[in-house]
């Protein structure tokens, strides 16, 4: 189920998480440490690994997102429906909720819909208040289009999430790879540039303030 090329991409692209400047909410660390401790209590089920999965997405950690995901489909590998069912319900009840609305993008992208999963980015990505959520609910478009070789709309995609978070390394990672599609060789090269300095930048924050996810 989520094993294909999405992911290969995703790796690639999101090792490049947003600069320590542009910090993860409280909120969204305590998310985190959340579905950690289930996840580390309850080690075979699939919706533990699941959650602490998309949780890593939107702190741009993939790697260990992905890491996560492999584990969901190696204890149940049509957990793409069940993850739609559940959300399809939920959305109807909490519809600002965009934590739902991004499980749900995502269920429905590994279940090979690709048109419900880009109307649920969509929605996130105009939720107010305009934040982090929303840029990264662009960069996710941006790689689906960026997958269907549309990369004008990968291009501009990625311009509206760095409209929001312009020190976001891995939007500026995609567009440099967007516009190496479409062409702009110099304009790639500075947006990779660009992507660089700031994920060593990133990596230095983290080092010195002793962060580790």
């Amino acid at each position: 189920m989520f094993k294909n090329i999405f992911i290969v991409y995703l790796i690639v692209l999101f090792s490049f998480s947003v600069l320590g400047i542009a910090q993860i909410s409280e909120e969204t660390i305590k998310e985190y440490e959340n579905y950690k401790s289930i996840v580390d209590a309850n080690p075979e089920d699939p919706w533990a690994h699941f959650n602490l999965a998309i949780t890593y997405a939107y702190m741009g950690k993939i790697e260990k997102g992905l890491s996560s995901l492999e584990k969901v489909d190696s204890l149940d590998n049509s957990f793409a429906d069940k993850v739609i069912s559940k959300f399809s319900e939920l959305i109807q009840e909490k519809p600002e909720d965009w934590r739902i609305r991004f499980r749900l993008a995502f269920a429905y992208y590994f279940a090979k819909d690709k048109d419900n999963a880009l109307k649920e980015l969509q929605e996130v990505a105009t939720m107010l208040p305009i934040g982090a959520k929303n840029a990264w609910a662009y960069g996710y478009m941006a790689v689906m289009y960026g997958e269907q070789k549309k990369w004008d709309k990968a291009v501009e995609y990625c311009r509206k999430g760095l409209a929001i978070e312009p020190k976001a390394a891995a939007i500026h990672f995609a567009l440099a790879q967007a516009l190496k599609e479409t062409g702009d060789f110099l304009g790639a090269a500075a947006e990779l540039f660009t992507a660089s300095r700031l994920r060593a930048e990133e990596m230095k924050y983290e080092r010195l303030n002793g962060i580790s996810y």
